[in-house]
């Protein structure tokens, strides 16, 4: 009874979570580009499709998870299917980020409002509905700064080893990853110098 209320409780607070997912991804499906399009989407998803190596750095996780996504879709031609996956990822990433304000005591209408405002600016929408691997690299973005301010206010070695295993995962979708890292070691290095005194 207790994990009842405590689920129903979660589910009051975090309602913004899967309608920011829903609304997106609905909005990505309706603009979705049906083939290939310009950019470096062929190559992206000929390197998906057939489980090669796109330009450098390869982009190994977008790669493993769009022919993932897209072995499973009964429907539609490889280019169409990775189109999808990319959306799938950006819808993840829109939702993710009104987790992670939700988190940070955010409202649900602001949390909500925010990440759709994100989900829907022009940069990142013409990003997701095409072949390329900004929706994913956003998402873990997004992971990685909450584990980060989650391992800052536990200062435990499980939620460490956990944000390293991240930031490395996070390399695998872009080296964007990188601009983050600057900001968790000074906060971490804020947090313990904060315990020393």
């Amino acid at each position: 009874c207790g994990e009842e209320v405590s689920m129903r409780r979660l589910a009051t607070q975090y309602w913004s979570v899967p309608m920011a997912c829903v609304v997106s991804f609905m909005c990505y499906l309706k603009t979705l580009c049906p083939t290939v399009y310009v950019e470096g989407t062929g190559e992206l998803i000929g390197a998906t499709h057939f489980l090669g190596t796109a330009h450098p750095t390869g982009y190994p996780l977008f790669c493993l998870f769009g022919r993932l996504f897209s072995a499973f879709l009964p429907f539609g031609e490889a280019a169409y299917k990775i189109n999808l996956a990319t959306a799938c990822t950006g819808a993840l990433a829109t939702a993710a980020l009104s987790a992670f304000l939700r988190w940070r005591t955010c409202n649900s209408w602001s949390a909500l409002a925010t990440a759709l405002a994100f989900g829907f600016s022009s940069t990142f929408w013409s990003q997701v509905v095409i072949a390329e691997v900004y929706g994913l690299s956003t998402l873990a973005i997004i992971a990685v700064m909450g584990i980060g301010i989650k391992a800052a206010e536990r200062r435990d070695e499980r939620s460490l080893i956990l944000l390293f295993y991240l930031m490395g995962l996070g390399l695998t979708t872009h080296l964007s990853q990188v601009l983050v890292w600057p900001g968790l070691v000074v906060l971490l290095a804020w947090q313990v110098e904060l315990q020393r005194s």
